[in-house]
């Protein structure tokens, strides 16, 4: 048994609707349905698709005015008539970005500081020499206060070291790695913005 109300809905004045209004309804959505005429709906994207364009453009039109600090809503300027300087050779401006950018910078410090830890850990296989000396008053005699210590560690099973080093050495390799890459996506992206 269907529940109460789903043959028969309350409009938003508590009057129940008959049979004959919600049939014509569902022939008139139907109507439309088989009337889709394509050329219309052409029409429909090319107005959406328009609006979209307007949007973006009052959008670019605010960027550039940030960016030269001029208020956002306002028209901009009309292009040079002629451009002055001509623009430089690429492997100028690949140059220029290789020694300008932040993020090629702190990659070549990474590469540093493993090529440091490399060379610690090939440091590990020397013996390791300490020199220490204190003056104590705990001791009666004043002979036995002066102390002089050395303390000498020889590297003796290897393996540990071995594997510090190997270590270190496939870190600096990826570090390297990474470098090489920015470089690559640096000169690829200057080779981009110059065609």
């Amino acid at each position: 048994m269907p529940p109460v109300g789903a043959e028969h809905p309350a409009d938003s004045s508590g009057n129940l609707q008959g049979d004959d209004q919600s049939g014509a309804k569902s022939g008139a959505l139907s109507a439309l349905d088989e009337s889709h005429d394509p050329d219309l709906m052409d029409l429909a994207e090319l107005a959406r698709r328009r609006i979209e364009l307007a949007q973006a453009e009052r959008v670019a039109v605010a960027r550039i005015n940030t960016l030269a600090h001029h208020l956002p809503h306002m028209p901009l300027p009309p292009p040079p008539k002629a451009i002055k300087q001509p623009l430089p050779d690429a492997q100028f401006l690949w140059q220029r970005a290789l020694q300008q950018r932040p993020d090629l910078a702190a990659a070549a410090a990474r590469v540093r500081a493993e090529q440091v830890a490399v060379q610690i850990a090939r440091k590990e296989y020397m013996p390791d020499f300490d020199v220490g000396g204190r003056y104590d008053q705990i001791w009666d005699r004043v002979n036995q206060r002066g102390q002089l210590a050395v303390n000498m560690n020889v590297p003796l099973y290897q393996k540990r070291r071995d594997a510090a080093v190997q270590e270190a050495c496939f870190r600096l390799n990826q570090r390297r790695a990474e470098y090489d890459q920015a470089v690559d996506e640096i000169r690829n992206d200057v080779q981009a913005a110059y065609e």
